[in-house]
């Protein structure tokens, strides 16, 4: 098992390397995830445009809930009808796998002061998830690199919904169309900057038939959550076996 740096060598590597700049090279390793969340932030802003929200609500909940997925399905349930208490469940639910990716990282960060835990949890994102867990393999996690992740993610995806709710009236129907596909678009390219073993690539194939099926048989809600489970079950399973037949 590996050992992290108790605190007093953590605060030396940080005054050697220099906050400033640690700060400042994970803003430029975070361009792709920029280039992703503006568009799909001008997706969003558009739509809720559309759908009758005002500049102010719009940009609010970009600022509170910071979350994709759960902007659109919100958006939607509102234009829908749907109550308070249905759209906070809906989107309780959808959010359930940063349960799975706090999980994760958090052994990164051990020797970390706590103070710095609520303000990097908040801005914890799928992308900059995938980029931190990438930086931190084998070490520890730096609180300096990973708040350059979510600052710029955050800042990105403010902008990108400001664009969206000014300019959504006034953007083709065709653009407004593949804005939304920017989104699935940067997943792919995060996804397979992860795949390295052969491992990974059952992981990678068994949570996309998981979640296939699921979606299919009318768990379209959880399909994501249980199939990054049973994934997960899958690669500790092909780890052990590749483990023991060496």
């Amino acid at each position: 098992m590996k050992r992290f740096e108790s605190n007093s060598a953590f605060s030396n590597r940080q005054k050697i390397t220099g906050k400033g700049s640690v700060y400042f090279h994970s803003i430029l390793d975070a361009l792709p995830i920029l280039m992703g969340f503006v568009p799909i932030g001008m997706a969003y802003g558009a739509v809720a445009q559309q759908a009758g929200m005002g500049i102010g609500e719009t940009l609010l909940m970009s600022l509170l809930v910071f979350a994709g997925a759960s902007q659109f399905i919100g958006v939607s349930l509102m234009v829908a009808g749907a109550g308070f208490m249905e759209v906070v469940l809906t989107t309780f639910v959808v959010n359930l796998r940063h349960l799975l990716l706090s999980a994760s990282i958090s052994p990164c960060f051990r020797s970390v002061p706590r103070k710095w835990i609520p303000l990097l949890s908040f801005q914890l994102t799928d992308e900059t998830f995938a980029v931190g867990i990438k930086r931190f393999t084998g070490q520890p996690g730096d609180p300096w690199y990973q708040l350059g992740l979510n600052n710029a993610a955050y800042t990105a995806w403010f902008l990108g919904s400001l664009v969206g709710v000014v300019l959504g009236g006034h953007l083709p129907t065709m653009l407004n169309r593949s804005l939304s596909f920017a989104l699935p678009a940067m997943f792919v390219g995060l996804l397979f900057l992860q795949i390295k073993r052969i491992r990974d690539f059952w992981v990678v194939g068994s949570a996309a038939i998981f979640s296939t099926v699921f979606y299919l048989t009318g768990s379209r809600t959880w399909n994501i959550i249980l199939a990054t489970l049973l994934a997960s079950l899958i690669g500790m399973i092909v780890e052990r076996w590749t483990e023991d037949s060496i």
